[in-house]
């Protein structure tokens, strides 16, 4: 199997986090062989949709 490409990772973050499958989002960033800027951006950004600012603020400082 072909392996993804950090563009193709960020998208099914952000794809997952925006209905609120906030474990599904959390699964695929720690898969992620290779994080950038967009990556934790997706997560802080999911996390604070849903509520979730602790987690969003956790994010932030890693």
């Amino acid at each position: 199997m072909q392996e993804k490409n950090v563009g193709t990772w960020n998208c099914l973050i952000d794809g997952y986090m925006r209905p609120g499958n906030v474990e599904v989002a959390e699964s695929l960033f720690d898969e992620m062989p290779v994080k950038d800027i967009i990556s934790w951006t997706s997560m802080i950004r999911g996390y604070s949709r849903n509520k979730r600012y602790r987690e969003a603020i956790s994010v932030f400082y890693k």
